[in-house]
C-alpha cells in the first residue's frame, strides 16, 4: 500500500511538473543518458567540458501558453521572443545535457516559486519543488550522473525578490528529500565520484 501511495504521489508531482520538466514518456534511456558512467570517479568536475542549456525551462512556451497566462502578465511580446529551447529538461538530460539555467520568480498568489523568462510566466501551476522532484527521480534512475543547476531570480519577471522569496527558496532546496540530492560544496566542485547521483547548485 505504501509503495502504491508513493508511486501515485510521484505521478501527480510529475504531471504538475510536465510543462517545465517534460512528460514521463520522454524518459526512455538513450545512448547519452549515462555518459558519465564511462569516466573515473577521480575526474575533477572543473576539468570536464559539460554541455548546458540557456533558459532551459522555456522549451514548451508557445502562443497558446502565453494566451493562458496573459491574465497574470498582461500583454507582452510574442512567445517566440521568450522561447530559447525545444527540448524538455528530461529530453535534454537523456541527450547528455548536464548544466541547466533555471530562472525563477515568486508567485504570491499560491506562495510558491515558479519559472519565468523575463516577464513571461512559463507555467501557471508548475513549481520549482515539483521540477526538482522530477530531477531527483531522474537521478535515481541514472545514479552515475551528476547535474549542475544554475538558479537565479529572474529580475525581468517583475516579481519580488525579498525575504519571503529567499525563505521559500531555502526551504525548497533544504527539505528532507532535497538534502539527499544536493551536494554540499563550498568554493570547489570536487570529483565526479562524490557528485554521482547528486545535483550541484550554481548561484
Amino acid at each position: 500500500m505504501a509503495d502504491n501511495l508513493a508511486k501515485s504521489a510521484l505521478t501527480e508531482i510529475l504531471e504538475r511538473a510536465a510543462p517545465i520538466l517534460g512528460g514521463r514518456r520522454e524518459n526512455a534511456p538513450t545512448v547519452t543518458s549515462d555518459w558519465m558512467a564511462k569516466l573515473s570517479d577521480d575526474t575533477r568536475i572543473v576539468d570536464m567540458n559539460l554541455p548546458g542549456t540557456h533558459d532551459a525551462a522555456t522549451w514548451d512556451y508557445s502562443d497558446a501558453r502565453q494566451a493562458e497566462l496573459v491574465k497574470y502578465t498582461g500583454p507582452i511580446r510574442a512567445a517566440a521572443f521568450f522561447r530559447c529551447q525545444d527540448r524538455s529538461l528530461i529530453q535534454s538530460l537523456n541527450d547528455g545535457i548536464r548544466v541547466f539555467d533555471l530562472r525563477l520568480g515568486y508567485n504570491p498568489g499560491n506562495d510558491t516559486i515558479g519559472f519565468y523568462h523575463g516577464v513571461a510566466m512559463l507555467g501557471p501551476t508548475t513549481t520549482l519543488q515539483d521540477v526538482l522532484y522530477g530531477l531527483y527521480n531522474w537521478l535515481i534512475l541514472h545514479p552515475t550522473e551528476t547535474v549542475l543547476v544554475s538558479i537565479n531570480h529572474e529580475e525581468g519577471s517583475k516579481t519580488l525578490y525579498d525575504q519571503k522569496f529567499e525563505e521559500t527558496l531555502f526551504a525548497t532546496l533544504n527539505n528532507e528529500i532535497g538534502k539527499k540530492f544536493w551536494l554540499p560544496v563550498s568554493g570547489a566542485l570536487g570529483t565526479l565520484g562524490a557528485a554521482r547521483g547528486k545535483l550541484i547548485l550554481l548561484l
